[in-house]
C-alpha cells in the first residue's frame, strides 16, 4: 500500500529554512541595530553610574550627620564654662570634650571635601541642636543635680555619636576608615561610663 501523497504537505510539512538575517544589505536594519545598541548601552551606564553615585552620596550623608553630631556636642560641651552649679571635674571633662570634637571636625570636613561637599550650611548643622538639653540642664541646676545630669546626657549624645561615626567608619573607604578609627576610640576615651 502506497501513501497518499495528497496529505503528506500536512503529515510531513516542510519547514522553510531562514537564513541569518544580513543587516549590511539592509540599511534599515543595520539603523536600527546601531540604534538598538547604543540605548542598551546608554542604560547600563546609566544604571552604573546610580549604583557607584548612590554609595558616595550615602557616605556623604553619614559624614554629614558626623558633622552635626559633632556641632551639637562642641555646643553641649560649652555649656558647663560658665555655669556656677558645674563642678570643676564637669568642667575639666566638659573642655576636654570640646576640644577633641573640635579636633576630629577638620578630619571630617576633609573627608566631605573629598566627597565633594564644599562646605555645609550651617544653618544644616544646627539642626541638630536639642533644646531639651538646655532645659534638662536648667532644672538640675535649680535642683543641684546639673553635674550628674550634665554627664548623663552628654554620655547619651556622645555614644548617638559614636554610633554614627562606626556607620561612617562601615562604608567608607580605606583612607576614611583610617581617619574614623581614632575619632571612635577618642569618643570611647571621653565616655564616663567606661
Amino acid at each position: 500500500m502506497q501513501p497518499n501523497n495528497d496529505y503528506d504537505f500536512i503529515l510531513n510539512p516542510e519547514k522553510p529554512k531562514k537564513g541569518p538575517i544580513d543587516i549590511k544589505a539592509n540599511p534599515k536594519m543595520l539603523i536600527l541595530f546601531v540604534l538598538f545598541s547604543a540605548v542598551i548601552v546608554i542604560v547600563v551606564a546609566v544604571l552604573l553610574n546610580l549604583v557607584i553615585s548612590s554609595g558616595s552620596n550615602s557616605q556623604k550623608s553619614n559624614l554629614t550627620e558626623v558633622a552635626k553630631a559633632q556641632t551639637e556636642i562642641v555646643r553641649i560641651s560649652a555649656l558647663p564654662e560658665n555655669n556656677k552649679s558645674a563642678g570643676e571635674p564637669t568642667k575639666y571633662r566638659a573642655l576636654n570634650t570640646k576640644v577633641a570634637t573640635m579636633s576630629s571636625q577638620t578630619s571630617v570636613t576633609t573627608m566631605l571635601k573629598a566627597r565633594g561637599v564644599k562646605k555645609i550650611d550651617p544653618k544644616e548643622l544646627a539642626t541638630s541642636k536639642d533644646a531639651s538639653v538646655d532645659s534638662s540642664l536648667e532644672k538640675a541646676g535649680k535642683n543641684n543635680k546639673y553635674n550628674e545630669t550634665y554627664n548623663e546626657l552628654l554620655d547619651k549624645k556622645l555614644s548617638a555619636y559614636q554610633l554614627l561615626v562606626k556607620k561612617a567608619y562601615d562604608s567608607g573607604n580605606n583612607k576614611e576608615k583610617a581617619s574614623l578609627k581614632p575619632i571612635y576610640e577618642g569618643i570611647e576615651a571621653l565616655t564616663s561610663t567606661k
